[in-house]
């Protein structure tokens, strides 16, 4: 078990705010870090937040400054990668300097299914870690069960009645933040011990975004479209919503990965493989925010 501070770099984003919730309610101590600082933490949450930027090294001292000032040392991290070009090396100067200025123990990061970051990366950081003392593991989960609550997805169907992809009869195993915190939360706390490096984290059901479509015209209790597009008229599509060329076409790229079956190839581990706990299915996630589509 990690004795001591944990700081949860992308704190108030979907999977860290999630971490740190549960780091509250089994009062392990913790900080949480935003580019804005206690301005963009919940207000309970206003005293445990630090100003801090991945690409900014002067930013690094705030969460360790107020560590110290709590007479905590830092011993845990839950990483997650900054978004644009050199996110890689901004995450390797801080994992330097928090294993220099910290007492840390063990790194939590978090990574995509898609393998933005690579084995090798992954692999070369573990052994570096495992060098100087500290545990290190990757977490790469699915795709988020949350992605349907926000952005394009949240506005088509509320005002179309449809959800737009590329992914054309592929299935996903949606996961929820909430599984993945939980399994974050229990590496940090020491609950869980991992037997491997990287862990692969899905749902417990694949489903095709037709059967998402007919999953939500149950729970809204009207009619839901899947409308197939191509990767080259998806990526036009996010370009149109203001997304920046490469983002849009990397979002298309996986759309006609997971058409291919990528996702269906992921294999992985539940919630309940892990932790022996149920994991959150979509139909029952979907429920419990109804009025986000009404």
């Amino acid at each position: 078990m990690v004795n001591g501070s944990i700081i949860v770099t992308g704190g108030t984003g979907k999977t860290g705010s999630q971490l740190v919730t549960l780091l509250k309610e089994a009062d392990i101590p913790f900080l949480l870090t935003s580019r804005r600082g206690s301005e963009s933490s919940p207000k309970n949450l206003v005293n445990m937040t630090a100003n801090f930027d991945m690409y900014d090294k002067t930013t690094f001292r705030n969460a360790f400054d107020s560590a110290h000032e709590k007479n905590n040392a830092v011993t845990g991290l839950f990483l997650v990668a900054p978004e644009g070009d050199g996110a890689l090396q901004a995450l390797d100067r801080f994992i330097d300097y928090a294993v220099k200025h910290g007492s840390i123990e063990c790194v939590v990061q978090l990574t995509g299914s898609y393998a933005e970051m690579s084995e090798e990366y992954v692999n070369n950081t573990w052994r570096r870690l495992k060098d100087m003392g500290v545990q290190y593991y990757a977490l790469r989960p699915t795709w988020f069960m949350e992605n349907f609550a926000e952005s394009s997805f949240v506005d088509c169907l509320k005002t179309e009645g449809k959800i737009y992809t590329a992914a054309g009869n592929g299935r996903i195993p949606f996961i929820s933040t909430i599984d993945i915190a939980r399994v974050a939360f229990s590496i940090l706390s020491g609950e869980f011990t991992p037997t491997k490096v990287t862990y692969k984290l899905t749902g417990p059901e694949l489903l095709s975004y037709d059967e998402v479509a007919g999953m939500f015209s149950d729970i809204l209790n009207r009619h839901i479209e899947h409308v197939k597009l191509s990767p080259e008229q998806m990526k036009q599509r996010h370009i149109d919503q203001g997304l920046p060329e490469e983002l849009a076409s990397l979002l298309a790229d996986l759309d006609a990965g997971t058409a291919n079956g990528s996702e269906e190839r992921l294999g992985g581990c539940t919630l309940e493989d892990l932790l022996d706990r149920p994991s959150q299915l979509l139909r029952q996630w979907a429920t419990q925010r109804e009025d986000t589509w009404k």
